[in-house]
Formats: structure tokens, C-alpha cells, sequence
């Protein structure tokens, strides 16, 4: 069995929040979008954003077997969809065979966590074992059928042959709040399949915990999410894994029917309240850069969300353009159209800031804005009937909005009515239900720029 020993790998604990805190003006904040902040990505506190093609360990994934042994993939996801995947390519050699350890993250011992990830035998062979476990650091994690410590734990640790070829399962376990007087398993710990709907389909066998697990004390602070490839003796072998989760069930976590029907780590939420504000679509990629940061790709990514934007209001967004010339259909935006109401910003042909809200908008000719830079572009809309365009917190441009203050279509992160697109990077996006004052952009300015070396 894989031992404890894989605690020799170094993991760090991932900054989170990093736009949240009391320098930032959270007064009527609605909407905050920050991709450095893993509770952005539906309130798992895992995700795999970060995954990029290629073959060996990922930001925030320490590489369980040698670099040949773990790929990361274009594969079919459990929906149908083109999608990144984890492949394990055991070399033979019957010993650690691809999967991950994730890096340390916080946890809060008072709760009940749920851990899952999706995986699939794409070979006729099946050899070696899967696993899906967990660490806990401090005292560690206990069993909840005999209150026992153990250092190695795992939900699953079955041979392949136990999930059919080219079928992707759902494997879910729990941990159990460090006090709990429980002592049996989750109703809902099980291996599920989309054509199973919310129906278990097949037990985890327990491994070496018996039932669930429990964090052993109220030292423990952080954990780790596990899943192997092991002890695999053929070179043939092929696992794909994809969607590593772990929830807080606290009421705010999607339900096992809502994993099964396309949940993913494309669904966007609040960070400051945890609520479900947009989905993804043609998904931008994940970077680590700058704290954290999507990458679009000027063609078909964006991000759909579920706010209209009425009456006063302001918007704030940190975004890197990649290009100032040639941009599909003239310009790049982030933003929103209803009929001739629009609220966006962006970038015009030539570098120029570009802004629209209500019925007016303008270039602002005399800001003319680099690729590959950093900046913070904000737009208010205030009682007095008039926009204020700001860049990095100063105000560069004043103009009256016109009629058409509320838009019934949803705001988009990343294009505008799905025509303009933005070819760059953006870290955070920003609604406010009222118009912030000069003083507070420059002082959310201010709270960040040094996040992106300005």
C-alpha cells in the first residue's frame, strides 16, 4: 500500500483573496471576480485551472511517479466536451505510476468536507491500483468507525479492472468535523456515473479507513487532496482523471446531481459570499502569473454571468491586452450590451482606452494604453447623470451616459454580445450597485498594484 512516506514532497499553501481585505471598498460590492482566488471556481477549494498541457506535475499538483508518467491531455470529458485531462502512463516498473498530491489548503475542522475526482480506464489492460485519499497536517486525520489516527489514508484503493473502459466515474468521500460522535459513512460516499444519475453505482471498498474519515483534532488547520496511479507492473495501462474537488458541505456546495450534470470547475462564484455568478464558455486558461490570472484568447472564450447592470454602478477590472492592433472588429472588451445600452471597457485599434455606458462612449484619445502591461480600468456611473472613465485610479475622461441606464443582458468577462473579444489576460472583475467615489477607486487602485508591479 502507498505509504505516508510521499509526505517527502514539498507542498506551500496557496494564496487566496488576494483582492479581498480592508483595503478594498466592499461597500454594495456585487460582483468580484478575482482568479487568484480558488473560491471563485464554485467554492471547491481545489481546481484544475491550473492544468496545462504537458506532462509532469502542475501549479498547486506535485507529480505522483516519474515526469513520463503523468500527462496532461485533450480528452473527453464525463459530458462530452473537449477538456484538459490527467493521464497516468505507467511506466512498468510497478511502483508510484501518475496522479498528484495537491498542495496544502485551509481548511476548517468544524465542518463536513466532501473530496472527489473523476476517472477513466482508457486501456484493455488493468493493471495497478487507483487511489483516492487525503492528509490532514497537525494530528492528522482518524477513522470514523473507531476513532483511530490513521496516517495514510484512503477512500479508494481498488485495482483498475473495477471501472469498465471508457467510462468516467465519479469517486466522492467525506471528512467528518473533528468533534463528531459519528462513527459510520456518508450516505452520499460512493463511485457515481452520469448514466447512474445521483444513484451509486458502486461502493468505495474503504481502503484501509473502514467507513469515512474525521479530522483527528481541532489542530488541524490543512489539507491535501491524493489521488495514484500504483504498483502498476505492465507499461500499458491508462488512467485519465479529471476534476479534482473538495467542498465544504455547508449548503453552499453543488450537489452530487449537479457534479453529475456538468458542474465543474467553469462555474464561476462570488468569492466574498460564495453565490453562483456565471459559467464559462470555450474556457479561458488558467495562469499562475500575478497571483493568478485567466488567459483569453481574443477568439470565442469568455465568461457568462448572471448580472444586469442597473441604475448607478461602477465597474473596476485588471486586465493585460495582448495586443493593441489588428483587434477583432476594432476593439477588446469586457462588458455588456442590451440594444444601443452598453456598459463595457476596453481597447480600441491603436492602444487607445475605450469605454461605453448608457447610450454614449467614447475613445479616450489621449490615453493610449501597451501590450503586455498591467492596468486598472474603472467606470462609474453617478446620480449626476454623468461617466467617469478612470485608468491605474486616475480619472482620464467625463461624458454624459444618455438614456439607457439599465440592460437586461447578462455581463460578460471577456467580450461584449459575444462579437468583441478580449486577446489578453485578466486577473479580477469588479460590480458595484453604486457609483464609487474618486477616492475609492484610487483606493482599490492603490490595495493591488503591487500585485501587478505598478
Amino acid at each position: 500500500m502507498v505509504q505516508s512516506g510521499h509526505h517527502l514532497f514539498l507542498w506551500e499553501k496557496v494564496e487566496v483573496g488576494v483582492f479581498s481585505g480592508p483595503d478594498l471598498s466592499e461597500s454594495g460590492l456585487v460582483l468580484s471576480f478575482d482568479a487568484g482566488n480558488r473560491k471563485c471556481f464554485a467554492n471547491s477549494a481545489i481546481n484544475s485551472l491550473s492544468w496545462n498541457l504537458g506532462s509532469g506535475g502542475a501549479t498547486y499538483y506535485s507529480q505522483n511517479g516519474n515526469t513520463n508518467e503523468n500527462e496532461r491531455v485533450l480528452g473527453t470529458d464525463p459530458f462530452g466536451k473537449s477538456s484538459i485531462v490527467w493521464e497516468t502512463r505507467a511506466s512498468g516498473d510497478g511502483n508510484a505510476d501518475g496522479g498528484w498530491n495537491s498542495d496544502y489548503f485551509g481548511i476548517d475542522n468544524t465542518k463536513l468536507y466532501r473530496f472527489s475526482v473523476w476517472v477513466k480506464r482508457t486501456s484493455t489492460t488493468s493493471g495497478g491500483t487507483f487511489y483516492l485519499g487525503l492528509y490532514g497536517n497537525a494530528s492528522g486525520i482518524r477513522r470514523t468507525d473507531n476513532n483511530a489516527v490513521e496516517g495514510n489514508p484512503y477512500w479508494e484503493c481498488s485495482g483498475t479492472s473495477k471501472f469498465d473502459k471508457d467510462v468516467w466515474y465519479l469517486v466522492v468521500g467525506h471528512c467528518y468535523p473533528y468533534n463528531t460522535s459519528y462513527t459510520g459513512q456518508h450516505p452520499e460516499t460512493g463511485i457515481y456515473t452520469v448514466s447512474g444519475g445521483a444513484t451509486k453505482v458502486l461502493s468505495i471498498n474503504a481502503c484501509n479507513i473502514g467507513a469515512d474519515v474525521k479530522w483527528a483534532g481541532s489542530d488541524v488547520t490543512s489539507a491535501v487532496h491524493r489521488c495514484y496511479h500504483y504498483y502498476c507492473g505492465d507499461s500499458t495501462t491508462r488512467l485519465q482523471l479529471f476534476d479534482p474537488r473538495i467542498d465544504a458541505i455547508d449548503g453552499t456546495e453543488p450537489s452530487i446531481a449537479a457534479l453529475l450534470s456538468g458542474f465543474t470547475a467553469s462555474r464561476l462564484a462570488n468569492y466574498n459570499n460564495d453565490s453562483i455568478i456565471g459559467t464559462f464558455a470555450n474556457t479561458p486558461t488558467y495562469s499562475s502569473a500575478n497571483g493568478g490570472t485567466l488567459v483569453f484568447d481574443g477568439t470565442n472564450d469568455r465568461i457568462s454571468t448572471n448580472f444586469k447592470p442597473s441604475g448607478y454602478r461602477s465597474y473596476f477590472v485588471w486586465i493585460k491586452y495582448n495586443t493593441v492592433n489588428s483587434l477583432p472588429n476594432g476593439y477588446s472588451l469586457t462588458g455588456t450590451q442590451e440594444g444601443n445600452a452598453y456598459n463595457y471597457l476596453g481597447i480600441s485599434n491603436g492602444g487607445y482606452f475605450y469605454y461605453y455606458m448608457g447610450t454614449n462612449g467614447e475613445q479616450v484619445n489621449g490615453t493610449i494604453l501597451s501590450p503586455n502591461v498591467w492596468y486598472c480600468q474603472g467606470l462609474t456611473l453617478s446620480s449626476d447623470g454623468y461617466v467617469r472613465a478612470y485608468l491605474n485610479g486616475n480619472l482620464v475622461s467625463t461624458l454624459a451616459s444618455g438614456v439607457g441606464n439599465t440592460a437586461t443582458n447578462e455581463f460578460s468577462i471577456g467580450c461584449v454580445n459575444q462579437n468583441h473579444w478580449v486577446n489578453g489576460q485578466i486577473a479580477g472583475v469588479f460590480q458595484y450597485n453604486r457609483a464609487l467615489t474618486a477616492a475609492e477607486i484610487q483606493q482599490n487602485f492603490n490595495a493591488n498594484r503591487g500585485r501587478f508591479g505598478i
